[in-house]
């Protein structure tokens, strides 16, 4: 007999994965690990992705339980599912907003990969729906539930740097994404500095007044796409804090995600983790295991950290997303403003 004392088992929470590319695999592996949700639905085109989505899960030993459907059948088969809880939307960012409009006025939670939408009105549409709805909408900026970075944060906030001079961040990818990504990347400002926009700016508690930006590319494919491929920019915040991020698609050593945070009482820095905690020391000289491969292994927790709290935020409306409004839309407008900058050559102002 249950006493009063005895927990609440809240109900498993059933998810449809809309896109089935690389952030489509990489949050399966998060839903495959959590015992609080479920994948019910696979959406891809129709054609050879369904398919190959299909063959992929029946692979993994999981075509008895997630349905595979075409994007052309997601209105009639999985929104009109009433066991259906919620919606992972990894798809290209200019099919975003049509799929959360129509998940939230079906009643469904969104999970959403940055950026919400290509335009911050639009934006602001998406979470008003939202809003009206009582429904969550979350813009999945994982470095906040990442556990190095969150502890940063809170130690900065803490006052243990004393007053905060400047933050450096590094980012370079591993391995370089393929051309049929980065032409649907929205760019490298909108694809890449986004994340080091938000984490800096989620550390320290404020926005930049000012942005510079430049921007390069390296590899004459990327130039035929008219995009950039290696990127500086500088922040200049109110408080007086200067921020570099170093970004770059290209790193053959493995994948570089750095931080440091300098103050008046000492520095706090973030380094890469190794494949493998092995030193190897002899009289040739110390040696390292590589960095980690790629983003799926290096964010692993914070994947599955920002999971968990979209589940929490489903299961209790009363919750506060720890990704709002306000930082989705503050990302995407020094965004364009880097933009603004690498086209102008100029620091860029951002209006409040």
């Amino acid at each position: 007999m249950a006493s009063d004392k005895d927990p609440v088992v809240k109900p498993v929470v059933k998810i449809a994965l809309v896109g089935f590319g690389r952030a489509g695999h990489m949050h399966l592996s998060s839903i495959r690990s959590n015992h609080r949700c479920v994948l019910k639905y696979v959406v891809e085109l129709a054609g050879e992705r369904e398919e190959a989505a299909r063959q992929e899960l029946v692979g993994l030993n999981m075509a008895d339980s997630v349905t595979v459907i075409s994007s052309d059948r997601f209105d009639s088969v999985v929104l009109a599912d009433p066991d259906l809880n919620a919606v992972m939307i990894t798809t290209p960012t200019d099919q975003h907003e049509v799929y959360i409009a129509k998940s939230i006025s079906a009643g469904k939670a969104v999970f959403c990969e940055k950026p919400i939408a290509e335009s911050i009105d639009t934006v602001r549409k998406c979470y008003e729906e939202a809003e009206r709805a009582k429904l969550p909408l979350f813009c999945a900026f994982n470095r906040r539930f990442d556990p190095a970075f969150n502890d940063l944060r809170e130690r900065v906030r803490g006052g243990e740097l004393g007053k905060v001079h400047c933050i450096s961040t590094t980012s370079r990818d591993s391995p370089l994404p393929s051309m049929s990504y980065l032409k649907i990347s929205n760019g490298m400002y909108h694809d890449c500095a986004v994340h080091d926009i938000d984490t800096v700016c989620w550390i320290l508690g404020e926005e930049p007044s000012h942005v510079y930006a430049q921007g390069h590319a390296q590899k004459k494919e990327i130039v035929d796409i008219n995009d950039v491929d290696t990127v500086v920019i500088v922040l200049t915040f109110p408080s007086g804090v200067l921020a570099s991020v170093n970004l770059s698609r290209h790193s053959s050593y493995g994948y570089d995600q750095r931080i440091e945070v300098l103050g008046d009482k000492g520095m706090l820095s973030i380094v890469n983790p190794h494949s493998l905690p092995l030193v190897s020391s002899t009289a040739t000289g110390i040696n390292l295991s590589p960095y980690q491969y790629s983003f799926p292994e290096r964010y692993e927790a914070s994947y599955r950290n920002e999971l968990h709290h979209f589940i929490d935020c489903i299961q209790d409306p009363s919750l506060e997303m720890k990704v709002n409004v306000n930082d989705t839309v503050r990302a995407t407008r020094i965004a364009q403003a880097c933009e603004r900058s690498a086209v102008s050559k100029k620091a860029e102002l951002l209006e409040t």
